[in-house]
């Protein structure tokens, strides 16, 4: 396992020589593979381009070019026409993605009976400019003790939140007392910064019970951008600015509309819903869950992760309520998504649409997809006891306590006909029973949908046999849902002690790093009570303008 000061040697020598990367080898592949991939490391604002060498039949005039991310899959999908007279290579050229270094996968897969053979990827042409940029002078030359200056001066202030002047000092007797060039000198005084505790661990400053403002850019920062504070927020704090809620709520605006703005998205609701872990779980049997593999394994995952992932960013690049979560009649679907939830809507392609749905559809929001229903089952099938208590953590804001030490207890579940019927049995145990009345209503319920989210009427069993669905009407906190609509009509009804404040709990827990005190539940009451529409950015931007942001 690679060490975190062992990966910061690699990531420097990388940086101080970035002309290494430049160029990535053909890749070859085996003929009549379905999908080739490779990691290649790609940066801000580059164009890259992808090479790929085809032996299609006469009659395929279309291909198309998948891209995605491999550490946070999304994926771009590209048209490409075949010349026939230059039918053997093809050039897609491209700016993808014009945000921070990530490890980009790029996957050419088989359609229309085109078999992909090989491909080439090119880049990153904008990192030797961004080097430059930072330091003054060209990659691969020499670099003076005035262009590790020029270099230090833009970085470590971002990477301390603070006066870096013994840092810079420390930089030149590097070079004049231990005889160091200036790139092994910069980059000794950077990794130093890296592995500093006020770096790692953000180290919270208060004065008289409320955070300094150099603290509060700290928080801000980590909460919105995952990063460091920008030169502007710093400005603002050395001028005691920050600590003014109008000023927090003026950044808080500027910064949810800068692109990395993009890494509160994608981290807060992978914290939030777990799926983080969608990727990592083991994939159902080929036995149990055959229609998984049709399509192939990893496209279904892809395309299920792109719906969740376009979903989020809809609701939250537009500002919409986050009861939307469960009450939308939209969704974004392409071919795969399609036929996976039978949804029904022609013509589709492998390109992702916004589509809407009817109002009976079940397939609206995020409480049904794919990728929820994947992480609440087993390798088998689904788990009704997994699914009770995400949906009863994560949406309904009700916390279940872990099994008492008796779990192990195997009650007597002889004669049990069906799967609810031995639940019903293990509940007869009194320590189970007061869990699982709340867990195995809404469980039970959720069973009517299979492990990717398609609706279903019986469970599969081996040797091609089936076992019904129990969907008689369940009872949860007095109410009665004879289907997973009318459930949502309850949260709905009750989504300012259901999904808001499940937001608001994950929303203090991951800026703060703590759960909630009874001084937070008060704010949070009021900043509720003047936003009443629930909208995603106005709660944020009220959340960083309140009294609590900075205690």
């Amino acid at each position: 396992m690679l060490r975190y000061s062992d990966f910061l040697d690699e990531f420097l020598e990388e940086f101080f020589n970035p002309q290494k990367s430049q160029k990535v080898s053909n890749s070859k592949s085996k003929i009549n593979t379905k999908e080739i991939s490779k990691r290649v490391q790609i940066t801000q604002g580059g164009i890259y381009r992808l090479t790929t060498v085809f032996n299609p039949p006469k009659n395929v005039r279309e291909a198309r070019v998948l891209v995605s991310v491999s550490s946070y899959p999304r994926m771009k999908s590209h048209p490409v026409m075949l010349d026939r007279k230059k039918n053997r290579k093809v050039v897609l050229e491209t700016a993808l993605y014009k945000n921070d270094s990530y490890l980009y996968q790029a996957n050419i897969y088989k359609k229309e009976n085109l078999i992909a053979s090989s491909y080439l990827l090119e880049g990153p042409i904008g990192k030797m400019a961004k080097f430059k940029s930072l330091t003054g002078c060209e990659t691969g030359s020499e670099m003076s003790i005035a262009n590790g200056l020029t270099l230090l001066k833009k970085v470590l202030p971002l990477l301390y939140s603070r006066n870096t002047k013994n840092e810079l000092t420390k930089y030149k007797r590097e070079i004049s007392v231990n005889k160091q060039s200036p790139d092994d000198a910069a980059k000794k005084v950077i990794k130093r910064a890296l592995l500093s505790i006020e770096f790692l661990y953000g180290v919270d400053i208060r004065k008289n019970g409320q955070l300094s403002d150099i603290s509060i850019a700290k928080r801000m920062a980590r909460m919105l951008w995952r990063s460091v504070p920008d030169l502007q927020l710093l400005k603002l704090a050395v001028q005691k600015k920050l600590s003014n809620p109008l000023v927090r709520r003026q950044q808080s605006l500027r910064m949810m509309q800068d692109p990395r703005f993009g890494r509160f998205k994608k981290d807060f609701f992978t914290f939030w819903l777990g799926t983080r872990e969608f990727y990592s779980r083991e994939n159902p049997t080929k036995d149990a869950f055959p229609e998984f593999y049709k399509q192939g394994e990893s496209l279904v995952l892809y395309s299920l992760y792109e719906q969740f992932n376009l979903y989020l960013n809809d609701l939250v690049d537009n500002n919409r309520s986050i009861v939307e979560l469960i009450g939308s009649n939209w969704t974004y679907a392409n071919d795969l998504i399609n036929k996976n939830y039978r949804l029904g809507i022609k013509n589709m392609g492998s390109d992702f649409k916004r589509v809407q749905l009817s109002e009976e559809s079940l397939h609206g929001g995020l409480l049904t997809q794919g990728v929820l229903m994947r992480l609440t089952s087993s390798v088998n099938d689904s788990s009704p006891v997994k699914r009770g208590v995400w949906i009863l953590e994560n949406f309904l804001a009700v916390k279940v306590p872990s099994p008492p030490p008796v779990a192990g207890f195997e009650p007597d579940i002889v004669g049990a006909k069906s799967l609810k019927e031995q639940f019903m049995m293990h509940r007869e145990h009194k320590s189970c029973a007061s869990c699982h009345e709340k867990i195995d209503p809404i469980g039970f319920l959720f069973e009517s949908l299979g492990p990717l989210g398609k609706e279903r009427k019986s469970y599969p069993l081996a040797k091609g046999k089936a076992a019904k669905i129990d969907r008689e009407p369940m009872v949860f906190n007095g109410v009665t849902f004879k289907s997973i609509n009318e459930f949502k009509k309850y949260i709905l009804k009750h989504a300012e002690e259901t999904i808001v404040k499940s937001y608001m709990e994950k929303l203090v827990t991951y800026s703060f790093g703590r759960s909630q005190d009874f001084s937070d539940k008060l704010t949070i009451k009021s900043i509720l009570k003047n936003n009443p529409q629930f909208k995603v950015r106005d709660l944020i931007r009220d959340f960083c303008t309140s009294s609590m942001f900075v205690k």
